[in-house]
């Protein structure tokens, strides 16, 4: 005899309908109905199996699609996953191979989670940062900017006073240019000055 296929479900049960429909007498006939019943237990087994399998490929298809790396926002989705997989009877458990991965993602939100307890403003991604990590950022830039404009000022502090004292050293040294020169001709004043009163006194001397 033929191994029972799925293939044979509508035969079987169309032979089991015409058994059932037979009066007990005329089932009593039907000397070959044992062959039916072991056919019917391979069917309903055959069946069983391959909605076992559609029920676990279903799971699996779920846990799949779910995104790597997890974040915060993927919660639903693992969620769900773990609430289909749940649903699952023991054997059709077992057919769902990546429900290693389900195991993996429900640690990292639960971890995430308990990271943005402890910390708020800590990341909600273990290689990205969320909002309160870019305010964070934000706020680095804002130090940084308060560091450069501090940097800024001392360093046009430092650069000015260099401009001012090599352009000071340059109008010391005209002014000092320009002082000596008016000394110099302060002092010839005072020795033409000097020397006229000196002529003058010998003149007045000599009459």
């Amino acid at each position: 005899p033929s191994a029972v296929s799925l293939d044979d479900k509508d035969k079987i049960n169309a032979a089991l309908d015409a058994y059932g429909a037979l009066t007990d007498s005329e089932k009593s006939l039907v000397y070959n109905y044992d062959k039916l019943a072991s056919d019917e237990q391979v069917l309903n087994d055959l069946v069983k199996k391959d909605n076992d399998k559609k029920a676990a490929k279903a799971v699996t298809d779920m846990i799949s699609s779910l995104p790597d790396p997890i974040t915060l926002k993927d919660e639903e989705a693992v969620n769900k996953a773990r609430a289909a997989y749940d649903k699952l009877t023991d054997d059709q458990k077992a057919l769902v191979e990546n429900y290693d991965v389900l195991v993996k993602a429900m640690k990292t939100i639960d971890d995430l989670k308990k990271q943005a307890k402890d910390d708020p403003n800590g990341p909600t991604n273990p290689g990205q940062p969320n909002n309160p990590g870019q305010s964070s950022s934000q706020g680095n830039g804002s130090t940084r900017s308060s560091s450069s404009g501090s940097n800024g000022k001392s360093g046009s502090n430092g650069k000015k006073p260099q401009k001012i004292d090599s352009q000071g050293s340059s109008s010391l040294v005209k002014t000092g240019a320009a002082l000596g020169t008016t000394v110099l001709i302060i002092i010839a004043a005072v020795l033409i000055i000097l020397g006229t009163v000196t002529s003058k006194r010998k003149n007045i001397a000599k009459k």
